[in-house]
């Protein structure tokens, strides 16, 4: 039976960008998924904004590392791409919850995809925002 985990972005950071506080964690959590019996689950918004935060913090080489691995290799993970009616659910999830939270709207749309696929762990160091939602950090 195979376990399937959502990558969050701050995952992904912290896996490609060596000064980050979390680098040598998240290669070693990575280096146990992809033994494992595991399906790595992540969407097109988590690719834009781990790109962009890579970019910005890291610059360009960190960030080009990433993009290449997404778009010109076989990434170890599936990537689902949302549509108008996933952020329309994630505009329910950020209507209903951010009166108290500060979910940012990548996260819900993160939370409707990992509702809808069933998905109950996440590969994350945004663990508040995480842990609030429900999901299992792993």
């Amino acid at each position: 039976m195979q376990n399937t985990v959502f990558i969050d972005t701050s995952a992904f950071a912290a896996i490609y960008n060596r000064k980050d506080q979390y680098h040598e964690a998240a290669q070693k959590k990575l280096a146990v998924l992809d033994r494992g019996d595991h399906l790595l689950v992540t969407s097109n918004y988590i690719v834009n904004e781990t790109l962009t935060l890579l970019l910005a913090r890291e610059g360009f080489e960190p960030a080009f590392k990433f993009g290449k691995r997404v778009f010109e290799g076989r990434p170890d993970f599936h990537i689902r791409s949302l549509d108008w009616q996933d952020d329309i659910s994630a505009w329910q999830i950020f209507k209903k919850y951010n009166r108290d939270k500060k979910w940012s709207f990548v996260d819900c749309t993160s939370y409707a995809l990992m509702k809808d696929m069933e998905i109950k762990t996440v590969f994350t160091f945004d663990n508040r925002d995480f842990r609030q939602m429900g999901f299992k950090i792993l």
